[in-house]
C-alpha cells in the first residue's frame, strides 16, 4: 500500500487545486449577491454629452456577419443622444477587402447609419492589437466602445455604460449574454454557462469590491486613459486581460455594469470551443506572468492582499481543468504501477472535496435557475456543461505548460458563422480517450475500483462529448 503521506501529496497537488478554485468560485457567488462595494470611485467626469466611438477590428470574416453587424448597430445606436461614430478597421489584404468594405458601406448607408467608416488597413504590422490601437489614434470622440465583429448591443448598452463611466470609472465592462449561430448541444450549453461565469467573475466579484479586468468585447474606455497606458500591447494573446493589469496597476478604475447587455457568439463546434478556450487559458497564464507582476503588485501596498490575491486567482481561472487533466493523466497510471487505488479517499479528503464540489454545484444551479429553466433542463446543462469541459482539459494543459515555459503560440481567431463548419475529429481528444480506456481497463483488472469509476466517469463525458457536441437542438 502506498504510505498514507504520498497519498495525501497527490491530493494535496493533483485533486484539490481544481476543487479549491471552483470553491472560491462558488463562495463568491453567493457572497457576491448583495449590494455592491463602492472603492474609491471619483466624482462624476463629466462626459454624458461627449460622443462615442465604436470600434471593431476585422479579419478574415463572412460578409453576412459584418453586414448583421451593421444592422445591430444601426438599430442600437438609433435613439442615442450623443454623437457617435463607427470604425471597422479590416486587416485584410486590399483586393479581399475591397468587396466588403463596399457592401458594408452600401449597407450601412441604406439604414442610416451615420459617420460610418470601413477602413482598409495597409500600414503597420498586422493583428488585432495594432488594429484597435489605430482605431483609438484615428477615432475622434471621449469614449470608445470596443466590440467583436460578432457582438450585438441593445439600445439602451451604451447609455448605460456612458452612466458607468459617469459614476466616476475610467473603463466599464458590460454583462455578456450568450447567444450561438448553430443550435448545437455545445452552442445552447455555452450560452446557459455563460450566465453563471458572468454571475460570478464579474457581477460577483465587482460587488465584492474585486479588480475587474476589461473583456475584448463590450468594454467602453475614457480614450485619454488608453492613450496614457500606452495603448494596447502588441506581443500579448490575451490583449483585454493585460490592458486590465496596466489600468490597475496605473490606479485607474475598471466598473461593471449588470444593466449593459451585449450578445456576445459562443461557439457552436467543438473546434471553435477548443481555439477559444487554449487562446484564452494561455493568454491569463502569460498576463499573470508579465503584466500582473510588472504593473499590479507594485500597487500591493495600495490594493491589499485579499485584493492582490484574488486578483491572480481570477487569472488562475484554467488550473482546474489543467490540474483535472494532468490528475487524469498521472493517477490512473500510478494506481496500476503501484498497485493501490490512489483513488480511495480518507474521509478527511473525502469530506473536503465533498463539501467544495457540492458547493460549486449548488452555485451553479443557483444561477442557471434564474433563467427560468425547468429543474430538468436546468440539471441536464450542467452534465452538458461538465462533459464538454472535460474534454477540453487536455488543450488547457498543454497551452497552461506552453505559458508557463514561454512557449509562443499563434493567434488563431475563433471561427465564427459558417467558419465553424470547417471541423473534424480532434486527434488528441481520441489519444486522450484511448488511454483513460486502457488505464480504466488496467485498474479494473487489479481491483482498484475508486479509481476505475473516477475516470469512467470522464471517460463517459468524452464520449459523450463525441456524440452530442455538435448535435443540432431545439431550444
Amino acid at each position: 500500500m502506498v504510505d498514507e503521506v504520498i497519498r495525501s501529496l497527490i491530493y494535496v497537488f493533483l485533486i484539490m487545486p481544481s476543487v479549491v478554485i471552483m470553491f472560491v468560485h462558488s463562495v463568491i457567488y453567493f457572497l457576491g449577491g448583495g449590494k455592491s462595494v463602492r472603492r474609491g470611485a471619483r466624482a462624476g467626469t463629466g462626459l454624458l454629452n461627449s460622443g462615442v466611438s465604436v470600434v471593431v477590428p476585422v479579419k478574415n470574416e463572412p460578409e453576412h456577419i459584418v453586414i448583421e453587424l451593421i444592422e445591430n448597430l444601426s438599430k442600437g445606436l438609433s435613439e442615442l443622444r450623443n454623437d457617435y461614430e463607427v470604425l471597422i478597421v479590416c486587416d485584410d489584404p486590399p483586393e479581399a477587402a475591397l468587396g466588403l468594405k463596399k457592401a458594408s458601406e452600401e449597407h450601412a448607408s441604406r439604414l442610416g447609419l451615420r459617420n460610418f467608416r470601413f477602413i482598409i488597413r495597409t500600414e503597420g504590422p498586422k493583428g488585432r492589437a495594432t488594429a484597435l490601437n489605430y482605431g483609438i489614434l484615428n477615432s475622434k470622440y471621449d469614449l470608445i466602445l470596443f466590440l467583436d465583429v460578432d457582438s450585438r448591443i441593445r439600445e439602451d448598452t451604451i447609455p448605460k455604460l456612458i452612466s458607468c463611466i459617469e459614476s466616476g470609472h475610467d473603463a466599464c465592462v458590460a454583462r455578456w449574454v450568450g447567444y450561438s449561430y448553430r443550435k448545437t448541444k455545445l452552442g445552447v450549453s455555452l450560452t446557459y454557462s455563460m450566465k453563471y461565469v458572468v454571475d460570478t467573475l464579474y457581477r460577483g466579484r465587482h460587488n465584492l469590491g474585486f479588480m475587474i479586468f476589461p473583456l475584448g468585447t463590450g468594454t467602453m474606455y475614457r480614450k485619454d486613459v488608453l492613450l496614457k497606458v500606452g495603448l494596447w500591447e502588441r506581443n500579448v494573446i490575451q490583449d483585454d486581460m493585460y490592458m486590465g493589469t496596466k489600468l490597475h496597476g496605473a490606479g485607474y478604475l475598471v466598473g461593471y455594469s449588470d444593466e449593459a447587455l451585449v450578445e456576445v457568439s459562443v461557439p457552436s463546434s467543438f473546434k471553435a470551443f477548443t481555439i477559444q478556450q487554449t487562446r484564452w487559458a494561455f493568454g491569463a497564464i502569460e498576463t499573470l506572468k508579465k503584466g500582473y507582476l510588472k504593473y499590479v503588485v507594485k500597487r500591493s501596498r495600495d490594493l491589499g492582499l485579499l485584493r492582490l490575491v484574488e486578483g491572480a486567482l481570477f487569472l488562475l481561472q484554467y488550473i482546474p481543468l489543467a490540474s483535472l487533466s494532468l490528475s487524469l493523466i498521472l493517477i490512473p497510471a500510478l494506481s496500476i504501477l503501484l498497485r493501490d487505488d490512489l483513488m480511495r479517499m480518507n474521509v478527511y479528503f473525502l469530506t473536503a472535496f465533498s463539501v467544495m464540489t457540492v458547493a460549486y454545484g449548488l452555485s451553479i444551479y443557483e444561477s442557471l435557475e434564474k433563467l427560468k429553466l425547468p429543474k430538468l433542463r436546468i440539471l441536464k446543462s450542467m452534465g452538458s456543461i461538465a462533459a464538454f469541459t472535460i474534454s477540453i482539459s487536455p488543450h488547457i494543459l498543454t497551452h497552461t505548460i506552453k505559458a508557463l515555459l514561454d512557449n509562443r503560440i499563434s493567434y488563431i481567431v475563433t471561427p465564427k458563422g459558417e467558419k465553424e463548419l470547417e471541423s473534424g475529429r480532434d486527434t488528441n481528444l481520441v489519444l486522450f480517450a484511448t488511454y483513460l480506456t486502457a488505464t480504466l481497463l488496467g485498474n479494473l483488472i487489479i481491483g482498484n475500483y475508486f479509481t476505475s469509476m473516477w475516470v469512467g466517469v470522464f471517460l463517459a463525458g468524452i464520449f459523450y462529448t463525441f456524440l452530442k457536441a455538435e448535435k443540432l437542438v431545439h431550444a
